[in-house]
């Protein structure tokens, strides 16, 4: 069957963003990955159900809350979601010593690596050292499609790629964003209205619609690549 990956950046977004997108997803029991970047209660409403996936987003760059040195802020992370697997960096800031301090520590998977509209992707280990990481790219991001001339937030842009591991950011499934505008519009004046044209949210939604209609499967990271 048609497998789809659903995964999302938190990227400290409010309680109020992230219980909307939750609402979303429970009521149709839809799989997901979640690559947290701070503490909220809401993770514990995540832990109830057993179709999602708590993971990490540390933050490298400077300046970053996470920690000082890449070792602080992977640990920081992991305070937050010890159980945690699965890996993407926040910018998609990754090098070899921050994936073996990962390995380390329990970290299996790491989703850093953005190949958009490449539609066979190709899941590859990093080993040293007797570890070993899985390193599983991923090929739909919905902030990159804001800058792109044919944007795509229909499922039917994408139904013929033979992976799809999507990458949606709660702010921007609320906001139904469709350009970088309209999100700094948000963090200016949270007051703003919601796209009401086709967006990240209209991808989301069609993808839940497949979904329940029987079309396509739906799996969070850790199941996809089989560590259940």
């Amino acid at each position: 069957m048609n497998k789809v990956v659903l995964t999302f950046d938190l990227d400290w977004c409010s309680d109020e963003v992230l219980a909307y997108l939750l609402e979303k997803l429970i009521s149709d029991k839809i799989p997901a990955t979640f690559f947290i970047t701070h503490q909220t209660i809401l993770l514990n409403k995540i832990r109830d159900y057993d179709f999602f996936e708590l993971g990490i987003h540390p933050n490298f760059m400077k300046g970053s809350t996470h920690g000082k040195s890449f070792e602080e802020v992977i640990d920081y992370c992991l305070s937050i979601v010890p159980e945690a697997i699965s890996n993407r960096s926040h910018g998609l800031k990754i090098s070899s010593n921050k994936l073996i301090h990962m390995m380390k520590n329990s970290i299996k998977i790491d989703c850093s690596l953005f190949m958009p509209n490449v539609e066979s992707l190709q899941n590859f280990n990093f080993e040293i050292n007797n570890k070993k990481i899985l390193r599983v790219p991923y090929n739909w991001e919905d902030d990159y499609e804001f800058y792109q001339k044919q944007k795509k937030y229909k499922f039917e842009n994408i139904a013929n790629w033979n992976d799809k591991i999507l990458d949606f950011h709660p702010i921007h499934v609320y906001l139904n964003s469709n350009s970088e505008e309209l999100y700094n519009q948000y963090k200016l004046n949270k007051n703003v209205d919601k796209n009401k044209g086709i967006g990240t949210e209209t991808m989301l939604d069609e993808v839940i619609q497949e979904y329940t209609k029987g079309n396509i499967e739906i799996m969070n990271l850790k199941t996809y690549v089989g560590i259940i």
